[in-house]
């Protein structure tokens, strides 16, 4: 018989999974955003996160539409809010697909 696998064997496993789907959440800025935040001066916490920005918005939601959990994309909250609203702002004005 094969040998069990130790549940902290799994869970290893399980954050290399999904460590291939996202990047980290926003601690890694691209250098756009770098550029954005030092043009205008954004406070150190404060990410720039706009409807108008689809491959953001494309890479954090799944192929259905959905977005990716915070356990899954590794975002804070305030930045899975942000990011809630302008993927909400994004399917009304048709640049995004609903869930379906």
């Amino acid at each position: 018989m094969p040998k069990k696998k130790s549940r902290i064997a799994l869970a290893r496993a399980r954050q290399r999974r999904y460590k291939k789907f996202v990047d980290r959440g926003p601690c890694r800025f691209t250098r756009k955003e770098a550029a954005l935040r030092k043009a205008e001066q954004l406070p150190a916490g404060g990410l720039l996160i706009s409807y108008k920005d689809l491959n953001t918005l494309e890479r954090l939601c799944s192929q259905q539409g959905k977005l990716f959990s915070r356990k899954r994309s590794g975002n804070s909250a305030s930045f899975q809010r942000q990011l809630k609203n302008a993927v909400k702002q994004a399917r009304y004005l048709g640049l995004l697909p609903f869930v379906g």
